[in-house]
């Protein structure tokens, strides 16, 4: 597991230090203040190979729309760097020190004026030529480095991306998002799962907001997107659309799908209290705390929701075997360093907000 982690350059961080990493970390803070971007430097430093560099980039929408009839848009890769500027020699780093020492650093390269060709035809240089860059990927996976050349407008062409795609983990790395289920990657992890005892974790999941949830199914053509996701509940004779009970179960069911789609390796969750409410949060860590000890797996989660961290909090404090597996961080954007937090540092973290709220209105 990760212990501690180094990020320096990277996204809004200049430099920053996380440590007393536990089994389940959660990050807490205000809007803007590095969470997200802690989990891609997670992503990327798990990964260890270049092409983990585009997920975070393509689900923050960070592309470009070219006026040319070649591609209809490239991937801007500069927001990665602090500064948001590709600049030659500008480099960012992420170290982690843990079960096994891991770094990547990424740094900005000048590769020379020879554009090459797009789609067989010589393409032509900006005036005044431009230095062509590129980004010199190293990692303790790919010790001697490799190059990924970036096109003249800085962005990341297609076949670039077809080369250094898909990112291939050296651990198994889930990373859930903010946005809408998606259903055709739901099933296809529960086809993976299909009639072995992993199903019962899923529907212990699910039973956390609704106890009489009996059974669940994906119907329809898994390689297409008119795949069902259906429940069978017994209060009920037909079976129900999940979307019919709420946002919670979704976000429930994929929980639980990407927690053992991870086993023996990291979950990394955006806003993970999505759809839930405070009476079930508790019962949620439990779960996940007792599921990731038992998959050997290490959850990295991000909130807004005090609610969510007291009840983390509680967990932590209630279980006697939890302690030492849970550990909530407090990232300031004012600090270089994240703070531990306990239950009565949240408290007063709310009392502070609410305080603030009353004075500004």
């Amino acid at each position: 597991m990760v212990k501690a982690i180094q990020i320096r350059g990277f996204r809004r961080f200049r430099s920053f230090e996380i440590g007393n990493l536990k089994r389940i970390n959660l990050f807490i803070g205000a809007n803007c203040s590095g969470r997200t971007s802690i989990l891609e430097a997670i992503e990327i430093l798990a990964s260890g190979k270049p092409g983990v560099l585009l997920p975070g980039p393509v689900r923050r929408g960070e592309e470009v729309s070219l006026l040319s009839e070649q591609s209809a848009f490239e991937v801007d890769l500069s927001h990665l760097w602090f500064g948001h500027k590709l600049i030659v020699c500008s480099s960012f780093e992420i170290t982690a020190k843990g079960d096994r020492d891991r770094f990547v650093e990424c740094s900005i390269v000048e590769v020379g004026n020879d554009y090459g060709t797009v789609m067989g035809e010589t393409a032509v240089p900006p005036e005044p030529a431009i230095p062509k860059l590129g980004i010199w990927f190293r990692s303790d996976s790919i010790p001697p480095g490799t190059l990924i050349r970036l096109s003249p407008s800085r962005g990341l062409p297609n076949d670039e991306r077809n080369r250094i795609s898909p990112a291939e983990s050296k651990e198994r790395v889930s990373y859930l998002t903010t946005a809408l289920v998606d259903h055709m990657r739901l099933g296809k992890l529960w086809d993976s799962i299909a009639l072995t005892s992993d199903e019962a974790i899923v529907i212990e999941f699910l039973r956390i907001i609704n106890p009489k949830i009996q059974g669940l199914a994906f119907l329809g053509d898994s390689r297409s997107y008119g795949r069902n996701t259906l429940l069978s509940i017994s209060e009920f004779h037909e079976r129900i659309p999940i979307g019919s009970a709420g946002d919670g179960l979704r976000h429930l069911l994929a929980l639980s799908l990407n927690v053992i789609s991870a086993r023996h390796g990291v979950l990394l969750v955006d806003e993970i209290d999505v759809g839930l409410h405070c009476s079930v949060m508790q019962r949620m860590w439990r779960f996940l705390v007792e599921i990731a000890r038992r998959l050997d797996v290490q959850v990295f989660a991000t909130t807004r929701s005090l609610d969510c961290a007291r009840a983390l909090a509680w967990t932590k404090e209630k279980l006697g075997q939890v302690p030492d597996d849970v550990m909530i961080h407090n990232i300031d954007p004012q600090l270089d360093h994240s703070l531990a937090c306990s239950s009565d540092e949240l408290g007063a973290m709310e009392a502070n907000r609410y305080r603030e709220a009353r004075e500004n209105g």
